[in-house]
């Protein structure tokens, strides 16, 4: 009688599981690097590696384990942030695609589908968001007339809605305290004070809650990470990074 064992090892088993996991780690990073070349233009590949490693064991725990479903889980999280599932302006999506039930509990979904067609309505209105980019700049620009201000509820809630109005307007302003108050707490190693904090939350409607620690813009924190360097270089560093994204982003859809 023959078994399995007469004709594959444990160990040829693993090493065949492990090349398997291998090839389809290269093909999930050729896959974003084509689709998402210009967002991701300051990301190396190790960094992207380390975004497809982080999103695949959460995409399973939802049930999705297709491949074509696996790289739309991850084209979803390279647009709305590594951290969407969890943060808060997002979840009004969640909950229209059936991903999360009324009471905040997680839901098992195999399918990518419902919050496909979310995230391109989304788009459109970020799109309308980001169309004027004078006005962004303006908003953000406007946060440092008074240096000396601690942040708080009010001036968040004007903020965005100076810097993102459509966004803001499509989600409740418990949404946005909650996520201001996500990446305040994130952001606590970093000794951000006024401006500096606002102008990250400010940057969270866009890059998602998770931009301090998202492997597909590592830009951000190591714009931010103090190494000794003043505020004002890490806030130059931070512009700089938002200005190449940006450019890259403009040339890509011309090209």
């Amino acid at each position: 009688m023959f078994s399995t064992s007469d004709f594959i090892t444990e160990a040829g088993a693993a090493a065949y599981s492990a090349e398997r996991q291998d090839r389809f780690e290269w093909i999930a990073c050729d896959y974003l690097r084509r689709t998402f070349g210009p967002r991701l233009s300051q990301t190396g590949d190790a960094d992207l590696l380390t975004f497809v490693r982080r999103c695949q064991p959460r995409a399973a725990a939802r049930g999705i384990e297709v491949e074509c479903e696996l790289l739309r889980y991850f084209a979803i999280a390279c647009i709305l942030g590594v951290e969407f599932e969890h943060d808060p302006q997002h979840r009004p999506m969640l909950e229209t695609a059936l991903w999360i039930e009324p009471d905040g509990t997680h839901r098992r979904v195999e399918s990518t589908g419902l919050l496909w067609d979310e995230l391109g309505r989304w788009f459109e209105t970020m799109q309308a968001d980001t169309a004027d980019m004078a006005r962004l700049r303006r908003a953000f620009a406007d946060l440092y007339r008074d240096e000396d201000r601690d942040p708080d509820a009010q001036w968040l809630f004007a903020f965005l809605a100076d810097a993102w109005p459509r966004l803001y307007t499509a989600r409740p302003q418990t949404a946005w305290l909650d996520l201001g108050n996500a990446v305040r707490r994130s952001a606590a190693a970093l000794k951000l004070d006024g401006p500096d904090l606002m102008a990250v939350v400010g940057l969270a409607p866009y890059y998602g809650m998770g931009l301090l620690d998202d492997p597909a813009q590592p830009w951000i924190s190591a714009a931010l990470a103090m190494d000794g360097r003043s505020m004002p270089e890490r806030r130059l560093a931070l512009g700089n990074g938002i200005l190449s994204y940006w450019t890259a982003l403009v040339e890509g859809e011309r090209a």
